[in-house]
């Protein structure tokens, strides 16, 4: 093959050519973090301890300190496969106070701290989930017991064009019905 017309192709490991290998210089692989503490920011890791009524003050190293040292938050601080509690297990957490399900890690972790500690900020209310109370009658000593469940949602309306055509489709049978 000819040199120019190889170059122009971009073959050959010609500059600019696809065969052209990327420099030895690597980025530097970053270090895994030891804990999810050391994920999060430093205003993150401020709210966490607020919420569990720790000292807030100092840099990243000594909240995440605080907050591994405290039993209550130390067990969310392990991360791994099988090891620390994942968002599954925060969301059981969350439904066992009738807290609300959604969000990230922090978010969760957040929500169970303010509940357990009764820490809300000033202003702010807990997000609980949507409940009824459901009162029955305990067989054996006969007292009313009332108990939270979560509500049952409705279905959604229907849309606008599905309703359209719905209504089509009712009246395309009823011409074929009444002309048959």
């Amino acid at each position: 093959m000819d040199p120019l017309f190889s170059y122009l192709l971009g073959y050959g490991g010609l500059p600019g050519g696809f065969n052209r290998r990327r420099s030895s210089s690597k980025k530097p692989k970053k270090q895994p973090k030891e804990n999810w503490f050391e994920r999060l920011t430093i205003p993150q890791n401020k709210e966490l301890c607020k919420a569990a009524k720790l000292r807030y003050g100092g840099n990243k190293k000594e909240l995440i300190d605080r907050l591994l040292a405290e039993p209550q938050t130390s067990k969310y601080g392990p991360e791994g496969h099988h090891i620390g509690i994942n968002v599954e297990m925060l969301k059981g957490m969350c439904r066992e106070r009738n807290l609300q399900v959604t969000g990230a890690k922090y978010d969760l972790v957040l929500r169970i701290l303010h509940c357990d500690n009764d820490s809300t900020p000033e202003g702010a209310t807990l997000k609980r989930a949507a409940t009824d109370v459901v009162s029955t009658v305990d067989a054996v000593s006969g007292e009313v017991v009332e108990k939270r469940v979560p509500k049952k949602r409705k279905k959604a309306a229907p849309s606008a064009s599905r309703i359209y055509t719905r209504v089509e489709k009712k009246i395309e049978a009823v011409k074929q019905k009444k002309y048959q």
